[in-house]
């Protein structure tokens, strides 16, 4: 039985999809656990070992793996290989993980003093409430990073009276209810979570965010064949992150459409996602450029050679509780202006002035701010791409989240 120093407090998480500095998504757990460790607590990361979000998943010979990353402790759990996200193996592996998080011995790990569930999916809420008072952890926290059933019936098309629908409902509300503190990384989610439950909450806003000096895995692209695919002499509006149907970038390649005669304008599209082959097939002109999914580590230095960028969404009502992309807080420390297509009425990049606002859905509102755009003073988009390099800096950095997150739990 291994001994713990008795002045650190510890914190398990439970996160199916919590990446390591390898797996190329979902680091967001293993960010704030590298910043808590800082802080004198001990943390592990319970994830599961293969999903259809990582660019690397892990291969795990037995049941479970421990393993660890910068010193941040990963319990690597066995779950089903699958890779459609609306797929019946993805519901299996949610039920799979938590069974076999009860297998996991626990002997050789320190106690919990708290535990984070950080949904979807959100079964693992189980599991804690059930460490919770085995080891008598001081607070359980359930961290919302979409709002589920709601996204299956707002964006998925699922209607709310579909069983599955209300199983995800129900376990929703159980979770908020057993919860001693609700964290979103969306900034209205208290606005959904009232509609959800007649119970008093705990809640707090903290989005997601970025570090400045990455923890760099081990695995790279050849980003210098792929620098050589943008030309250096066009207006380069870049998207880089996830190619499905949330995202709609349908739009933009439709206004890249009605743009291609503009001969200073080009458009980068970095990433994958099930959408990428129709959204090539729609595409008329020779101003927009494709380019596979790159490790974070160096993302940066091929989004640095933008001129602004681009984010997309759907018209859906679900947005006016918040959003909160990896992409965002990527985007402003780069300096550069947003475009940002949305109905949200909370959206940073209108709260940091660091950009242009379009219409969701809507792609001659998107040429329309492209245009204004590209219109201004090569001063005015310096000043709206630095309003977001210091929004971002005060308010997105994961060591000065962290603090925020660590407040939390020990009030």
């Amino acid at each position: 039985k291994c001994n713990y120093p008795m002045n650190k407090k510890n914190i398990w998480i439970f996160n199916q999809y919590a990446g390591d500095s390898t797996s190329g998504w979902g680091e967001r757990s293993f960010y704030l656990a590298e910043e808590f460790q800082k802080q004198n607590y001990d943390v592990t990361i319970f994830s599961g070992s293969q999903n259809h979000l990582f660019t690397n998943n892990k291969n795990i010979n037995s049941s479970y793996e421990i393993r660890f990353d910068n010193n941040v402790r990963f319990v690597w759990i066995k779950t089903l290989k699958y890779y459609k996200s609306n797929g019946i193996k993805r519901v299996i592996s949610w039920f799979i993980f938590i069974i076999k998080i009860f297998m996991v011995s626990k002997t050789n790990l320190p106690k919990p003093d708290y535990i984070i569930v950080s949904s979807m999916p959100m079964l693992p809420i189980f599991c804690a409430q059930y460490y919770k008072k085995k080891y008598q952890s001081k607070k359980l926290i359930f961290e919302v990073r979409d709002i589920w059933p709601l996204t299956l019936t707002e964006i998925g098309g699922k209607s709310r009276f579909n069983p599955f629908v209300i199983l995800l409902s129900s376990i929703e509300r159980y979770s908020y209810n057993k919860s001693d503190l609700i964290i979103s990384v969306l900034k209205n989610c208290n606005l959904h979570i009232k509609k959800v439950t007649n119970n008093k909450f705990n809640f707090l806003w903290i989005p997601n965010g970025i570090k400045e000096k990455l923890t760099t895995g081990q695995v790279n692209v050849d980003i210098h064949s792929l620098l050589k695919l943008i030309p250096n002499d066009k207006f380069l509006i870049f998207y880089a992150g996830s190619l499905n149907k949330t995202n709609a970038m349908s739009y933009v390649v439709k206004a890249a459409n009605m743009l291609k005669t503009n001969e200073k304008i080009h458009f980068v599209f970095v990433g994958e996602g099930d959408q990428k082959e129709y959204l090539k097939s729609i595409s008329n002109s020779h101003n927009l450029t494709f380019i596979p999914k790159v490790p974070k580590h160096q993302l940066k230095l091929l989004i640095s050679k933008a001129s602004c960028y681009i984010i997309s969404w759907k018209n859906s009502k679900i947005y006016n509780y918040g959003v909160s992309p990896n992409k965002y807080a990527d985007y402003m420390l780069q300096g550069k202006p947003i475009i940002v297509a949305t109905n949200s009425k909370c959206d940073i990049v209108e709260e940091a002035n660091c950009g242009l606002i379009a219409r969701a859905q809507d792609h001659l509102s998107i040429v329309d701010k492209i245009t204004e755009l590209l219109n201004f003073s090569e001063e005015k988009r310096k000043i709206l791409g630095l309003n977001g390099l210091k929004y971002a800096q005060k308010n997105l950095l994961y060591e000065k989240l962290s603090l925020k997150y660590l407040k939390a739990l020990e009030s």
